[in-house]
């Protein structure tokens, strides 16, 4: 529930960078961003055992390896959609995407699995 919140928080942040036309409302917009994703990589590790469960051991480096790649690769796509549209709000959609997306995620595996009714 928290990473959930914290991705919303994150998707707001960027969205306010997106519409800011001072630099207090980019601070502002920054700082909601920052504060959002603060907590989604600590959760997302201790949720590992949680989504995988015995093959968690075997998935870690394949999650590790995608982090590592998209803190590689992201960037470069926000720098490579500015220079093609001219604008840094054009390139600021793939972090927003990238939010929306990690919370999708969250939403449809973050949920514990259901017990059954009856005794147990």
């Amino acid at each position: 529930m928290v990473a959930s919140a914290g991705l919303v928080l994150a998707s707001l942040g960027v969205i306010v960078l997106l519409a800011a036309r001072s630099m207090s409302l980019v601070v502002v917009g920054a700082s909601l961003a920052g504060l959002g994703l603060a907590s989604v990589f600590p959760i997302s590790i201790s949720m590992l055992s949680h989504w995988f469960g015995e093959a968690a051991t075997r998935v870690s480096g394949t999650i590790f390896a995608g982090g590592n790649l998209g803190g590689a690769v992201l960037p470069w796509l926000v720098g490579a959609l500015s220079t093609h549209y001219g604008s840094l709000r054009a390139g600021f959609v793939v972090p927003l995407l990238g939010a929306m997306s990690m919370l999708a995620v969250y939403v449809a595996n973050g949920r514990p699995p259901r017990r059954a009714l009856g005794p147990a």
